[in-house]
């Protein structure tokens, strides 16, 4: 992952960057009246993701407000495969997803005391998703004169997203957080808490 940030004045920008591959195994076990197998499959995959944001911050005196906007794209490749095992193998068909989004919210910050090192700060904002939202995949049966896809759960194409969370400067360029976030739509909801440690540090 690459990560860089920029600061003029009062504009912040914000853009990264993110590779990952994927190595999957799966293995199932089908258990029905008269017929019972166990199946596996090996298989690879990548992700590529880039994103960038821009805002404006408002000091109003212990108080940040920042209205931002953001934008991401990203690419999910899975390889094909064949499983191995008895009658009930299947054979999946390799796939891409493709997945951008833009964010428009607004973002704020606060330090809770002038003798505590502890900073508050949250997040509201609208998210569009434009591209694969509906995502599946092609599957066959050995054998099988025809493949049939299998859906997956789709992404809301609005949401509301928003988080908040508790700062802690543990030293001068330490910091311990709890942070939560969440997107909430018409077809689903995701809710998460973290735990973060952030590590500043400057080159020259």
């Amino acid at each position: 992952m690459i990560y860089g940030a920029a600061k003029w004045d009062a504009i912040n920008v914000r853009l990264g960057a993110l590779y990952a591959h994927h190595n999957v195994d799966v293995n199932r076990t089908i258990t029905v009246p008269g017929f019972g197998d166990r199946v596996g499959s090996s298989y690879d995959g990548l992700s590529l993701m880039a994103f960038g944001e821009v805002g404006y911050a408002f000091d109003l005196g212990g108080l940040t407000l920042e209205p931002f906007i953001g934008a991401s794209v990203m690419r999910l490749r899975l390889d094909g495969f064949q499983e191995e095992g008895g009658a009930a193998v299947l054979t999946g068909y390799g796939l891409t997803y493709d997945l951008g989004t833009t964010t428009l919210g607004l973002r704020t910050e606060a330090k809770l005391g002038l003798d505590l090192p502890l900073t508050v700060h949250g997040m509201v904002g609208w998210r569009h998703a434009f591209g694969n939202v509906n995502p599946s995949a092609l599957f066959a049966f050995s054998g099988g004169a025809s493949a049939f896809s299998a859906a997956g759960i789709p992404i809301d194409r609005d949401a509301f997203v928003a988080e908040a969370g508790l700062d802690w400067q543990i030293g001068q360029n330490m910091t311990l957080g709890v942070p939560y976030a969440s997107q909430i739509g018409k077809r689903a909801q995701e809710h998460a808490v973290k735990g973060s440690f952030t590590w500043h540090f400057e080159t020259r």
